[in-house]
């Protein structure tokens, strides 16, 4: 049995392939105002093991005792994972949740007060989570620096400029950021939700690179005040475009705007090929833009690397081939002609405990095969992962930056 301080432990049967993990969570230690009242339980979201879909499985018991309340719950987590948790309160007897009661649950979801060994990071969503990890989960390559402490580039520094740009007929800020050991030939990278991976170290950790990009544009998915778009690609704005297919109005706008950016958009794409164009330093630039992004994002990556194949890489993260763009095609139908140079280039990773995503994955690679892509595919232990995701993107951008150096 090995312990992970007060919060939880793990241990591992020789006659089983996975850990089981023990939390126990102690009433005092959940901040006041997210205690579950009388018609709610507590929940423990650990990604990949517990969600929405089958709520019951995640719900811990309740235990009185001489030292107070506590809570408990056993989980089976397989070999080697790693990922993110955090607590809620949901309405008691509650067995699947549709997203909207979901969002609304997630509005409580809360960290323990003291959770002693274990880092508490924010989430892409901007919700606190404990990074957790089983025993033998191999040690990530890189950390997230402590803002407080760092000189690095982030969000609100002198080193990352910050402006809104049009792209698909909508202003947005973009983050920008030139490191400053990279060569001006360097493939440049281009991140969607680019604000949850720059709060999540990504400048710092690009600062660390042998050999950095030339520049990294984040981008970010929510509508910004169209006033402030004074300064865009120079000066000014792209031209107007019809927008993609209409989302539901429930949707927020922000959603909204991301899925419409990201499911094979090729007003957006084509915009952000002329945002990258607009900051090469050399006219003559060779190297291809790299473009990453997760889930939706990781299938925007694959798209920009299928529709300009001699302008984009692409670093494809838990990447939503189950989508169909406006004319109900899935990713594979926009690999070009077999006789287009350079072919497409991507990679994928994603989590074996994401299984809509995995079967998509599974799907989509041998319809690549038979257009002529051999694509490089990778598996993590872990479910729809940010601290996945946080950590590959580094990992397939060092490798990427290796294979494609600056020219000479």
């Amino acid at each position: 049995m090995i312990e992970t301080e007060q919060l939880g432990t793990w241990c591992l049967g020789s006659e089983r392939d996975d850990w089981k993990l023990r939390i126990l969570l102690r009433g005092e230690h959940i901040p006041a105002d997210c205690r579950p009242g009388p018609e709610q339980s507590l929940f423990a979201d650990l990604n990949g093991i517990t969600g929405r879909a089958d709520v019951a499985r995640g719900i811990m018991i309740r235990q009185e005792g001489s030292d107070g309340v506590a809570y408990a719950i056993d989980l089976a987590v397989p070999r080697g994972f790693r990922g993110s948790l955090h607590f809620m309160p949901v309405p008691t007897g509650l067995s699947t949740a549709d997203r909207p009661t979901w969002l609304d649950a997630l509005d409580g979801a809360f960290v323990p007060t003291r959770h002693p060994g274990l880092r508490v990071l924010r989430s892409m969503r901007g919700i606190s989570v404990l990074e957790i990890a089983a025993p033998d989960a191999d040690p990530l390559g890189w950390s997230v620096p402590d803002p407080a402490r760092s000189h690095r580039p982030r969000i609100g520094s002198r080193d990352v400029e910050e402006r809104v740009v049009t792209l698909d007929s909508t202003p947005r800020r973009i983050w920008s950021c030139r490191p400053q050991r990279a060569a001006a030939t360097a493939p440049m990278l281009v991140v969607f939700d680019g604000r949850g991976f720059v709060d999540g170290g990504l400048l710092a950790a690009v600062d660390e690179l042998d050999s950095p990009p030339s520049a990294v544009i984040a981008i970010d998915h929510e509508p910004a005040d169209a006033d402030a778009a004074g300064s865009v690609l120079g000066g000014s704005t792209l031209p107007s475009v019809p927008r993609g297919s209409a989302l539901p109005t429930s949707d927020p706008p922000a959603r909204g705007l991301r899925a419409s950016d990201l499911v094979m958009n090729p007003r957006f794409c084509d915009d952000v090929l002329d945002l990258v164009a607009s900051m090469t330093n050399d006219p003559d630039h060779a190297a291809r833009t790299l473009v990453a992004g997760a889930s939706y994002g990781g299938l925007a990556a694959a798209y920009f690397a299928l529709r300009h194949p001699q302008r984009f890489r692409g670093i494809c993260l838990s990447p939503s081939f189950w989508q169909t763009d406006v004319a109900g095609r899935r990713i594979w139908h926009h690999v070009p002609e077999s006789g287009t140079f350079p072919r497409p280039a991507f990679v994928i990773d994603y989590g074996v405990l994401e299984p809509a995503i995995a079967d998509a994955v599974a799907e989509a690679v041998p319809e690549f095969a038979d257009r002529g892509l051999d694509i490089e595919v990778r598996s993590f232990v872990g479910g729809h992962e940010h601290l996945w995701w946080r950590e590959l993107l580094l990992v397939r951008l060092g490798e990427a930056l290796a294979e494609d150096p600056a020219p000479h």
